[in-house]
């Protein structure tokens, strides 16, 4: 009965194709891991080149690096040169402040990649 709704421009109430239509194959799930790959490789060279700022001391030091923890730039009040150790504590905080920016922005950066891919948290 079904051939005949079929040849009268009726549709088959059949399950069409079965399972294997319905589930993408392996090399499917190969390339798209790759183009995931290649993207999420792109995204990190990017993130790498940007510049963060931290400052301690209500701004008498300023440290800038990248998001590759490189430090970039150190910035601070001459005179705080007078006092070494409050000038080594003030660098101190000032980059590991730096440091906690720049881990947190990659959080961030990482995972709205991951979702906007439709991949789960990456735990970055």
């Amino acid at each position: 009965m079904a051939k005949k709704l079929r040849s009268f421009g009726g549709k088959s109430f059949r399950k069409s194709g079965g399972s294997k239509n319905s589930k993408p194959n392996m090399n499917q799930l190969m390339q798209q891991a790759q183009k995931a790959q290649v993207e999420m490789a792109k995204k990190e060279e990017e993130f790498k080149e940007k510049t963060f700022e931290a400052s301690a001391g209500g701004g008498v030091i300023t440290v800038k690096m990248n998001g590759n923890h490189e430090l970039l730039n150190i910035e601070y009040e001459e005179d705080l040169l007078e006092e070494p150790e409050d000038f080594n504590d003030l660098l101190i905080a000032a980059v590991n402040k730096g440091v906690e920016i720049v881990d947190k922005e990659k959080e961030e950066f990482m995972g709205s990649i991951s979702s906007d891919m439709g991949l789960p948290d990456m735990g970055f």
